[in-house]
C-alpha cells in the first residue's frame, strides 16, 4: 500500500508543478477550466490542487481565476542568488554599460541555460533605451533560436545538445554552432526574437569548460556592428572571460 501511496504522491507533485508551468507562462489570470484543459487534468483535480497552492501562496485566486502567487518570487531569487554566476558578473556588465557602452542606448544581459531556454537573470540599460529592447526578468529565450542560447549549445557535448535540440535540430545547427566556437563563442542576431533588434552575445565558460551563461547587448541601432570581428563582440568577448576567470 505504501508504494501506490507514493506513486500518487508523486503524481500530485507532476500535476500541481505542470499547473505552475502553465501560469508561468501566462500574462493573464486564468479560470480552473482553463487550466485544466490546458494541462490535461480533470477539473475537480485542478481546481482541489489549486486550493492548496493557494494556500503555501504559490497561487492567488482573483475573481475565481487564478495567477502566480508572490512566494513564487522567493524560489527565483534564491536561485539566482545562489548561483556564483551572478554575484561575479554584476561588476562587469555594470562596467561594460557605464563604459564601454555609455553612449549607446543598448541593452547588456546576463542569461543562464535552463534546460530548452536560456533565461535572462540580469539586465542593465540607461535612460533612452527604446522599450522594446527592454526583456522581463526571466525571460526565455528560446536556446537554440537566440545568439544568447546558440553560444551556450555551442559548447555542448553532441549528446546533451541531442537531448535538447532534438536529432534533427542538433544536425541542423552543427555548422552555425562551429562557427561559434571559432569565433571564440561569439555569435550574432537580428530580428529574431524581437523584430527590428539585433544583438551579439560572448559564451561564459566554468573552469571545467562548461557553458554556464552569456553575456549580451542588444539594440535597435546594433546591425552595422553586426561582425564577429568588431569591437563590440570583441569588448563582449573580453568581458565573458573576465567573469569565467573569477569563477570559482
Amino acid at each position: 500500500m505504501r508504494g501506490a501511496d507514493d506513486r500518487s504522491t508523486v503524481r500530485s507533485v507532476q500535476k500541481a508543478v505542470a499547473l505552475l508551468n502553465e501560469l508561468t507562462r501566462s500574462r493573464r489570470a486564468r479560470s480552473v477550466s482553463e487550466l485544466a484543459t490546458a494541462v490535461g487534468q480533470d477539473r475537480t483535480v485542478v481546481h482541489r490542487l489549486l486550493r492548496t497552492l493557494k494556500g503555501e501562496g504559490l497561487v492567488r485566486e482573483e475573481s475565481g481565476r487564478y495567477r502566480l502567487g508572490g512566494r513564487v518570487h522567493f524560489y527565483g531569487t534564491a536561485y539566482v542568488d545562489q548561483l556564483a554566476l551572478s554575484r561575479v558578473a554584476l561588476p562587469y556588465i555594470v562596467d561594460l554599460k557605464a563604459t564601454v557602452f555609455r553612449k549607446h542606448p543598448w541593452l547588456v544581459t546576463l542569461s543562464v541555460p535552463i534546460g530548452d531556454v536560456a533565461s535572462l537573470i540580469e539586465r542593465i540599460w540607461a535612460p533612452g533605451l527604446p522599450l522594446a529592447v527592454l526583456g522581463d526578468m526571466g525571460m526565455r529565450l528560446p536556446i537554440a533560436g537566440s545568439a544568447q542560447g546558440r553560444v551556450m549549445l555551442a559548447y555542448y557535448a553532441p549528446e546533451e545538445l541531442e537531448a535538447v535540440v532534438g536529432a534533427i535540430r542538433a544536425e541542423a545547427l552543427r555548422e552555425r554552432l562551429e562557427e561559434v566556437r571559432a569565433a571564440g563563442g561569439v555569435e550574432l542576431a537580428t530580428d529574431e526574437i524581437t523584430s527590428g533588434i539585433s544583438a551579439v552575445a560572448a559564451v561564459i565558460l566554468s573552469p571545467e569548460r562548461r557553458p554556464v551563461g552569456a553575456v549580451a547587448v542588444s539594440g535597435s541601432d546594433l546591425e552595422p556592428y553586426l561582425d564577429r570581428g568588431a569591437w563590440v563582440a570583441a569588448r563582449l568577448r573580453q568581458t565573458a572571460d573576465q567573469i569565467a576567470s573569477r569563477l570559482p
